[in-house]
């Protein structure tokens, strides 16, 4: 009898042990976000794939990666749900969501993005010897200068006649945000006025830009010029902590790269889904703030800065993307 009652003791603690796990791992209100035990689940722009990499690796975070722009397309319809806790991006692109649900339903979708406190300048990249040519042709290299040489020789701009017309580079603006941020430092030197506005921008010059890009093909611009040299592309816009990656390796050894003015810099930030719990928020900012984010964008080669000339709003941000659909 004794043996049988330690049986049924033994029995009944494994069956104490699993209910007690099961209310543990279920958590009391079964949200994708809530206890303080649960995974933040983070939607992640493309420009942070590794960041978002190593959260998962390191068990931080379950991510799903996304171009930013097909992001802000998809979240700014009326009826669309984030499916996440956060939005891993670049400034201001939880603005621009907002604006146009604001527009669509008064309904904003995200709460103040958290500051990641890290960032990257916005580069212009060309081979060592269209590097030369640009310095020796231009009073100062930027997109100022690329974007009125856009499409004439090369001859008549310091360089060779065997290089052709100048052909500028850049990511796509209506998917990439590398790209929409480019052309914005392109439309902000163009003008002069890093803070221009919407009524401000040059369309036609934009279009002229935009035409003396090569046909456009899927893959990273900046990738094309390290593997296929300057037959692809005379200068390409890039963030600087992938331009200065690219530059490391074998195929990137001959590049030269400019950080142009104004000095615009891409900041990362973590944008909450509006509605979420206080333990959620709590995880989010613990997250935001914690010394495997700060290593992973580290080793992203991000800089922990936060300086440079603002941004364009995301409201003007969203008429260059208009004008440079149209264009």
């Amino acid at each position: 009898m004794r043996r049988v009652l330690a049986v049924l003791g033994a029995v009944l603690m494994v069956a104490v042990a699993l209910l007690v796990r099961s209310a543990i791992d279920s958590g009391d209100d079964g949200g994708s976000g809530g206890g303080d035990d649960a995974t933040p689940q983070l939607l992640c722009a493309e420009e942070l794939a590794q960041v978002c990499q190593t959260l998962a690796d390191d068990g931080l975070a379950d991510v799903t990666i996304e171009p930013v722009g097909t992001t802000v397309d998809r979240l700014g319809e009326v009826d669309a749900d984030l499916d996440a806790d956060a939005w891993l991006t670049l400034d201001p692109f939880p603005q621009q969501v907002n604006d146009r649900r604001q527009l669509a339903t008064g309904n904003p979708l995200f709460a103040d993005p958290l500051a990641s406190g890290f960032s990257t300048g916005l580069a212009l990249v060309a081979q060592d010897d269209r590097g030369a040519a640009l310095e020796a042709d231009c009073a100062a290299v930027g997109w100022a200068c690329v974007g009125d040489a856009a499409g004439e020789p090369w001859a008549d701009h310091g360089g060779e006649t065997t290089w052709g017309p100048v052909k500028p580079g850049y990511d796509a603006p209506d998917t990439s945000a590398t790209g929409l941020l480019v052309i914005a430092q392109a439309m902000a030197d163009h003008l002069e006025d890093p803070g221009f506005a919407g009524q401000d921008i040059d369309a036609r010059w934009l279009g002229d830009l935009e035409d003396a890009v090569p046909t456009r093909t899927a893959g990273s611009s900046l990738l094309k010029l390290a593997q296929q040299g300057g037959a692809a592309f005379g200068a390409v816009g890039a963030l600087g902590a992938e331009a200065e990656a690219v530059a490391r390796t074998a195929q990137g050894e001959d590049l030269t790269i400019f950080y142009p003015d104004p000095m615009f810099r891409a900041s990362a930030v973590l944008a909450p889904g509006r509605g979420g719990d206080e333990d959620l928020l709590d995880a989010l900012d613990d997250l935001v703030t914690s010394d495997e984010l700060a290593e992973a964008f580290a080793d992203a080669g991000w800089d922990n800065v936060t300086d440079g000339v603002p941004l364009p709003s995301a409201g003007v941000l969203d008429a260059l993307r208009s004008a440079w659909e149209a264009s």
